[in-house]
C-alpha cells in the first residue's frame, strides 16, 4: 500500500503544516491555502513546485519566504514519502553503520543544527562563567545580542552530559543515513517511514537497543517543536511486536567474585609496578562499587581530576579509607559529594586500603590533582588508563582458564555489590555503597549457589521447627 492510502499518514497531518508554517513565519493564511490546495501533510508539501504556486493567490511576499523554506527543509527535493523503487532491491541488513553527510541539513533548521552540532562536538567547549560578561546586569547596559547568543550557545551545548553525547552521536548515524538514503526530512518523520526505519534495526539490534537508538529520533523532534512521534498507537503496536519477536533479554557481563580475585592474584608478578597498580584498582573497584567512569581516565590528556579518581580524593586513616566522589552518573550537577569508605583488613593482599597507599608511597608527587592509579616505570610516569586495565583484566582472565568476553570492568562493581548480599548487607546499605539512584542494582545482584542454598536450609528447618517429624 501506498503512504498516501495508509491512515496512520493522515493522523495529525494538518497540524504539522500548520506548525511547519509557523515555524518558518508564514502566515496563517498561506498556512490554510496550502491545505486547501491538497498539501495537507508533510509529504504532500515536500513534492509542492515553484510552477505548483502559480495561481494558488497566495502574497508574492508570502511565496517567496515559502519556497525558500521549502528549499530549506526538504534540500534534495525529493518526496518525503521514501516510496523510491531504486532502493527496493537493497538489502536491508547493511545500511546501518555508514557515515552520512549532515551538511545538506537546511541552515535554517535551528533546532536540529543545535543538536547536530552537540552530538558531533560542533558547540566551542569552555567552563562556563558564573558571573557572566563584563557590564551592567541591571538592565541598563546588558551584553549585546552576539555576547548572548554565544553564552546561549554554551549552555545548550552543555545540556547532555559528554557520555551521553558520545553515545548520542552512534544512535544519531544509522537515522541520517535512513533519511538520506530515502530522501526525506529528518524532522517530521511520518509513522510509516519511523516504522520502516524500526524494522532496518531490527535485522541487527536487540529490542533495547533499538528503544536506544530510538531516542535520538523522540529528541531532534522535540528539539525541533514537533511531538514525540513515538507517542502514537501505530509505533507503540509495532515496537510491542518487535518485542515479541526479538525477546527482550539483556546480556550481562559476569561479576568478578572472591574466588577469582584470588586467583588473579596468584599471577600478578608484584615485582612490576604495573601489575601491583593494576591490583590497587581492582580491589578499589571491587570494594567501592565504583562505575569506571570514576575509577580510571581513558588516557592521560583525558584526565579530570573533578571527575576522575585522584590522590585529592583520598583520606587515608587507621580505619581504612574513605574517597570523597564529587561528581559521577548521579551526581552531574555537582549538588552533593558522596563519601565512600573503603575497609582495612590488617596483613591481607586484599586490603584495598593499604594497597593503595603502597602504590602512592611508591610513586610519590607534590601535585594532589595526579591520577590515583599511575606508576612508575623506566624512570617515566604512566596512567593506568582503562583501556590497559581492561587490556590486563582479559589476559589475566584468559590465563585463569575464564572466557575474558563475558567480563568486564563492570564486573567489579556487580561482584562487588552480590558479594556484599552475600555477607548478609541489606538491599539498602548496598545502594547507597554503590550510590544507585534508583532500584535498577536489584540486577546487579548475583547470589551465589551457596546463598541460596543457605536460604533453602534457612526455609527447610523453619518448616521442621514448625511442624515437627513425629517420634
Amino acid at each position: 500500500m501506498a503512504d498516501s492510502d495508509s491512515e496512520v499518514e493522515i493522523t495529525r497531518g494538518e497540524a504539522a503544516v500548520k506548525k511547519w508554517a509557523t515555524m518558518k513565519k508564514l502566515s496563517p493564511k498561506t498556512a490554510d491555502r496550502l491545505i486547501e490546495l491538497g498539501y495537507d501533510s508533510m509529504e504532500a508539501l515536500s513534492l509542492l513546485s515553484e510552477d505548483d504556486l502559480g495561481e494558488a493567490n497566495i502574497p508574492i511576499g508570502q511565496t517567496r519566504l515559502l519556497l525558500y523554506s521549502l528549499k530549506q527543509t526538504f534540500p534534495r527535493g525529493q518526496a518525503a514519502s521514501g516510496n523510491n523503487a531504486n532502493h527496493c532491491n537493497q538489502d536491508p541488513q547493511t545500511n546501518v553503520d555508514p557515515e552520512p553527510n549532515i551538511q545538506n541539513i537546511g541552515d535554517d533548521d535551528v533546532f536540529i543544527r543545535n543538536v547536530l552540532g552537540q552530538l558531533n562536538g560542533a558547540q566551542t567547549q569552555q567552563q562556563p562563567s558564573q558571573t557572566g560578561p563584563s557590564g551592567n546586569m541591571n538592565g541598563t547596559n546588558p551584553p549585546c545580542t552576539a555576547v548572548l547568543d554565544t553564552r546561549v550557545n554554551l549552555l545548550r551545548s552543555s545540556v547532555l552530559a559528554d557520555s551521553t553525547k558520545k553515545t548520542y552521536s552512534s544512535y544519531l548515524q544509522p537515522y541520517l543515513h535512513f533519511c538520506n538514503s530515502k530522501g526525506i526530512p529528518l524532522v517530521p518523520i511520518t509513522p510509516v517511514n519511523l516504522a520502516r526505519f524500526i524494522a532496518l534495526l531490527s535485522y541487527k539490534l536487540s529490542f533495547n537497543s533499538i528503544r536506544n537508538y530510538l531516542s535520538v529520533v523522540r529528541l531532534l523532534h522535540l528539539e525541533a517543536g514537533f511531538a514525540n512521534p513515538l507517542d502514537s498507537y501505530y509505533i507503540s503496536s509495532l515496537l510491542k511486536g518487535t518485542k515479541r519477536v526479538l525477546g527482550a533479554q539483556t546480556v550481562r557481563k559476569l561479576p568478578i567474585t572472591p574466588n577469582i580475585l584470588y586467583r588473579i592474584f596468584n599471577i600478578l608478578n608484584f615485582s612490576n609496578p604495573k601489575h601491583l597498580c593494576f591490583w590497587a584498582a581492582c580491589l578499589v573497584g571491587f570494594f567501592s562499587f565504583f562505575r569506571k567512569s570514576n575509577l580510571l581516565a581513558p588516557s592521560w590528556e583525558q584526565f579530570d581530576p573533578s571527575k576522575h579518581m585522584s590522590r585529592n580524593n583520598v583520606r587515608f586513616s587507621k580505619t581504612g579509607a574513605v574517597i570523597v566522589v564529587t561528581w559521577s552518573k548521579t551526581i552531574q550537577y555537582m549538588q552533593r559529594s558522596l563519601l565512600v569508605p573503603l575497609p582495612h583488613i590488617p596483613k591481607s593482599p586484599f586490603c584495598p586500603s593499604c594497597i593503595l597507599r603502597l602504590v602512592f608511597m611508591l610513586n610519590p608527587t607534590n601535585l594532589p590533582s595526579c591520577p590515583a592509579f599511575m606508576y612508575t616505570l623506566d624512570s617515566k610516569n604512566h596512567i593506568l588508563s582503562y583501556a590497559t586495565f581492561l587490556q590486563m583484566l582479559k589476559s589475566c582472565l584468559s590465563q585463569i582458564g575464564l572466557d575474558p568476553s563475558k567480563y568486564s570492568g563492570h564486573s567489579f562493581r556487580r561482584g562487588g555489590a552480590s558479594f556484599a548480599l552475600e555477607c548478609g548487607l541489606p538491599p539498602d546499605l548496598i545502594k547507597s555503597q554503590g550510590d544507585w539512584k534508583s532500584d535498577a542494582y536489584q540486577s546487579y545482584l548475583d547470589p551465589s549457589l551457596s546463598f541460596r542454598v543457605q536460604v533453602a536450609e534457612r526455609l527447610g528447618s523453619e518448616m521442621l521447627r514448625r511442624f515437627p517429624t513425629p517420634t
